[in-house]
């Protein structure tokens, strides 16, 4: 027997069906979004525009720099802007890497610069250049799922020659 709704009921049935649908769905369809563009807006915000049609803000706080997206177009990655004075002049650097994939968000901190950062095995992993503004500094790899620290060194102990694949920025912002 088919019960006839009205316009309100037909709407709270979409409504509860497609709330089940993110339910079941709800990791699985952020895991499977992709990229087409990484962007900054006037305010210095970061956004992506969505494969699959439509736009993420990602940042709100107006301090996003050097935005890039990994070459599996699934993470997005962008170093947070901070300014100091030396000897009378300004200078812009970063300390923190944010990233973001499959719905969550990663921070990476180093001190007291980052100087690059790049992605590795297709963005699931995020590698950085910190030290100061000059001279060697320490080369790391993180992790995006986990957040952990997979490997790392120190640029003077190690010939370039020597230093471990993940090390040599292939997709650099």
């Amino acid at each position: 027997m088919k019960i006839p709704l009205n316009d309100q009921e037909a709407d709270a049935m979409r409504s509860v069906l497609l709330l089940v649908l993110f339910m079941f769905c709800g990791d699985a369809c952020a895991k499977a979004e992709t990229f087409s563009n990484i962007f900054l807006d006037r305010k210095s915000n970061a956004h992506v525009s969505l494969a699959q049609g439509g736009e993420r803000r990602l940042t709100t706080n107006g301090r996003a720099m050097n935005v890039a997206l990994s070459g599996d177009r699934r993470t997005a990655a962008w170093l947070v802007r901070e300014t100091w004075e030396l000897d009378g002049q300004r200078h812009v650097t970063a300390d923190t890497l944010m990233a973001y994939r499959g719905g969550r968000y990663r921070r990476i901190k180093c001190s007291p610069f980052i100087r690059s950062y790049w992605f590795w095995n297709g963005g699931k992993q995020l590698a950085i250049d910190c030290g100061g503004l000059h001279f060697a500094g320490t080369l790391s790899l993180y992790d995006f799922a986990t957040g952990k620290l997979i490997d790392s060194f120190s640029q003077p102990d190690i010939p370039e020659g020597e230093r471990p694949a993940w090390s040599k920025p292939t997709e650099e912002y």
